[in-house]
């Protein structure tokens, strides 16, 4: 009977440990508006490290070169997720532009827009793998 009950207690020690896998930390996601604007998120652009998801966040959070509203539907939309407090950090919506610069605004239709410089355009495209 002991034996079965320790079986039994490892065998939900494992699966508690378990299904916390995955769920703990933060995720950066890339997606795109689909023609009914619905957010499309894109499971091979999923970023879980740590250090890449700061640096993103970081040039998300630097909004010194203010820019006029952009256009359109965006080009790409990124959502930085906090799995373990299920919040959302940072939603961003991306607009290139045909100087290699891209205009970054709130997601969700905020009016607030800013420019990212060329070299911080190269990072955040090498990082999450987008093309040109």
């Amino acid at each position: 009977m002991k034996m079965k009950k320790a079986i039994f207690l490892l065998a939900l020690l494992i699966v508690c440990v378990c299904s916390g896998c995955g769920s703990e930390g933060r995720e950066l996601k890339v997606g795109v508006y689909n023609d009914h604007d619905e957010i499309v998120l894109d499971k091979q652009k999923t970023v879980t490290d740590p250090e890449v998801i700061d640096k993103v966040k970081r040039i998300f959070e630097d909004r010194s070169t203010r820019t006029s509203q952009a256009e359109g539907k965006p080009d790409y939309v990124v959502i930085i997720n906090n799995r373990e407090a299920s919040t959302m950090e940072r939603g961003v919506e991306l607009w290139e532009q045909a100087d290699g610069t891209m205009i970054a605004g709130p997601l969700f239709g905020g009016k607030e827009t800013y420019s990212i410089s060329q070299t911080h355009v190269q990072d955040i495209k090498s990082w999450l793998d987008l093309s040109s």
